[in-house]
């Protein structure tokens, strides 16, 4: 979505000041999560991210496969 889109766009960014924060039950979908997670492999900043209750989403391979790679540089 495009809220999805602004606030990755916000997270990816090594000088950020958000340390915290807490997207559950933001029904954010396969696309979104993927840009979250890109986000966050360059985010420096952020120390806690709650993502549960996700409902309605199904998380696919390609997703999963960024948020591996945003834990191995962040």
């Amino acid at each position: 979505s495009q809220e999805t889109a602004i606030l990755a766009q916000a997270l990816a960014t090594k000088d950020g000041h958000i340390t915290s924060l807490n997207l559950e039950g933001n029904r954010i979908q396969n696309d979104g999560a993927i840009e979250i997670a890109k986000a966050i492999a360059v985010n420096t900043k952020l120390l806690t991210l709650n993502l549960l209750n996700q409902t309605g989403a199904a998380f696919g391979q390609a997703c999963l496969d960024a948020w591996l790679k945003a834990f191995e540089t962040n």
